[in-house]
């Protein structure tokens, strides 16, 4: 028999961005900024920090319109988890303020300081490898940023319901995988680190094979089905099996 309540991982997004992604064959990180607890003298603090990824969650097809609507999305794209896992994306981990992991991770970040605390190479060596850590905690519940703004949305997301995998640049010459809240919220600062990471070849490329599904609104098929067969010269009958037409959904943002 076969496993009816299979997940998979969708990207979803705005029918202007898939064909983007269909034309280029890769997907391009952006950042995405998020609220993390820091301690400091006893206290929990929320500091904002938006890190360079590409996001997908791994969902039945029953949970995936309820997601869209969410996020402001009408299309998606389905991606086989043997590329994900070939291209190092990885699940994220849902944690809680006083939770055990991230309890765990700010004791590292402090106990770096308090054996080193001088600048030093090993400090920095260590300290930039547990930086890369922390992109991938992410609080099981809160609220998510709108438009690109320092504007929370207006309902708490069960984040840990989306079961959200992610990749995240491993820059090695120096370039900006993540933006503080004044840099993220400056344009010109933002767009500029996207296009840096992208002209140093950071990006997630694909092949036709690597793609399961991808969904769109019945109106914008014909462009989605024109643009995979220029781009990944297959034929209709492959193009056929991989396109479908999705209901309309209802954008809030």
């Amino acid at each position: 028999m076969g496993n009816e309540r299979k997940t998979n991982l969708y990207h979803c997004t705005k029918s202007d961005s898939l064909v983007k992604i269909l034309e280029s064959k890769h997907f391009r990180y952006s950042y995405c900024l998020e609220e993390y607890y820091m301690h400091q003298q006893n206290l929990y603090t929320l500091e904002k920090l938006a890190y360079a990824m590409v996001c997908f969650a791994d969902l039945l097809k029953e949970e995936v319109y309820g997601h869209m609507e969410q996020f402001g999305a009408d299309s998606y794209i389905v991606m086989d988890k043997k590329w994900a896992v070939k291209n190092n994306l990885s699940p994220v981990i849902y944690y809680s303020k006083g939770g055990l992991p991230n309890y765990a991770y700010l004791s590292l970040t402090k106990n770096i300081k308090d054996l080193w605390g001088n600048g030093s190479i090993q400090e920095i060596i260590v300290a930039n490898a547990i930086e890369l850590l922390r992109p991938y905690f992410k609080l099981y519940e809160g609220h998510y940023f709108i438009n690109g703004k320092d504007e929370p949305s207006k309902n708490i997301v069960e984040f840990f319901l989306e079961r959200e995998w992610r990749s995240i640049p491993f820059v090695t010459g120096g370039e900006r995988f993540y933006l503080d809240l004044q840099d993220y919220l400056n344009e010109n600062i933002k767009n500029k680190a996207k296009q840096e990471l992208l002209d140093h070849g950071y990006c997630l490329g694909f092949e036709w094979k690597d793609i399961l599904k991808i969904g769109c609104k019945k109106e914008k098929k014909n462009d989605i089905f024109r643009v995979a067969q220029e781009s990944f010269g297959i034929g209709e009958t492959d193009a056929l099996m991989k396109i479908e037409a999705i209901q309309t959904i209802d954008i809030k943002q």
